[in-house]
């Protein structure tokens, strides 16, 4: 991976909690990041 994009996803923005809708389930992660490595789902997408 690219050292920036690295470095992007460790700026504070990406690294707070954020909630996941999945069907009728909601999914409390602890940052952007593990969402993405939960979903398989890009960070640029999860908002």
């Amino acid at each position: 991976m690219n050292a920036s994009v690295n470095k992007k996803k460790f700026q504070k923005r990406f690294n707070i909690p954020v909630i996941g809708h999945f069907a009728n389930r909601s999914v409390r992660f602890n940052s952007i990041i593990q969402a993405e490595n939960y979903t398989g789902i890009s960070y640029c997408l999860i908002f």
